[in-house]
């Protein structure tokens, strides 16, 4: 019977170990999907920004070749 008792102990722990490491593992991979996500938009702006400003640029490069 002890030893029956002790397997199931052993057992619980066990479960109880993998439930915290799939825990911490699920809350890691989520914030690091989060951060990544954030990245990609923030890269994303970014390039926007950039296409927008050489849209501009051109167009004043244009203007002034005109006016010359």
């Amino acid at each position: 019977m002890s030893a029956a008792e002790r397997s199931v102990a052993s057992a619980t722990s066990a479960i109880m170990r993998n439930c915290y490491v799939f825990t911490r593992a699920a809350w890691v991979t989520g914030a690091y999907n989060r951060v990544a996500k954030k990245a990609e938009q923030v890269g994303q702006k970014t390039k926007e920004k950039v296409f927008a400003e050489d849209d501009n640029n051109q167009g004043k490069d244009e203007d002034n070749l005109i006016a010359n």
